[in-house]
């Protein structure tokens, strides 16, 4: 930002250089916007201040628990199990922050925000 000051956005496959906080304050969200992939608990101020308009999330816990299903019917069970299993994107912004983040800690994340759990 300090040698491209005219950026105005950022596209991030991954949200992993949302994990600094100093980001929460260095970056002002009337001139800088980030569209993300992850919707991790580190990540959702990010969307509460307007930073990351919307986060693309991934059902993460499912990944293991899917895979592992697959698993035993394939192995165990001997059913036919599909060679691709799709995933259902969720876009995560200020009016699905607080169902997002209950998912979270459904899900077994220690770190989520208290605030965010409180939301509608």
């Amino acid at each position: 930002m300090n040698a491209y000051p005219d950026i105005n956005g950022w596209a991030m496959i991954g949200a992993g250089r949302c994990f600094t906080k100093s980001l929460l304050t260095d970056l002002d969200p009337n001139k800088v916007k980030v569209v993300a992939v992850d919707a991790l608990p580190a990540e959702l101020p990010y969307v509460d201040k307007g930073i990351a308009p919307v986060l693309l999330a991934q059902p993460t816990y499912k990944w293991g628990y899917v895979s592992v299903e697959k698993v035993i019917d394939k192995i165990h069970l001997k059913k036919d199990v599909p060679a691709i299993t799709a995933w259902n994107w969720c876009g995560v912004s200020k009016e699905t922050l607080g169902a997002w983040a209950r998912q979270l800690k459904a899900w077994g994340f220690t770190d989520v925000p208290e605030e965010y759990l409180k939301l509608p």
